[in-house]
């Protein structure tokens, strides 16, 4: 699963690491601890924006081709 590649990082300790999550960007980019809930809110988030393709693909926009 892509959210395991994404969370594993947050679950690795190291000194040198914990120092990069330290700093703004470091925290941004590694995460600063793996919080389970978040989870669920990435399962929201995904479902919400397959919706929305969903019905987009559905609707035929004036101007677009069609296949």
């Amino acid at each position: 699963m892509v959210t395991d590649t994404l969370f594993s990082p947050q679950l690795y300790h190291a000194p040198w690491i914990d120092a990069v999550r330290g700093t703004r960007v470091g925290a941004l980019a590694l995460g600063a601890n793996f919080n389970p809930p978040d989870l669920i809110a990435y399962a929201f988030g995904i479902g919400f924006a397959a919706m929305i393709e969903h019905i987009g693909r559905r609707i035929r926009w004036p101007g677009t081709l069609t296949a």
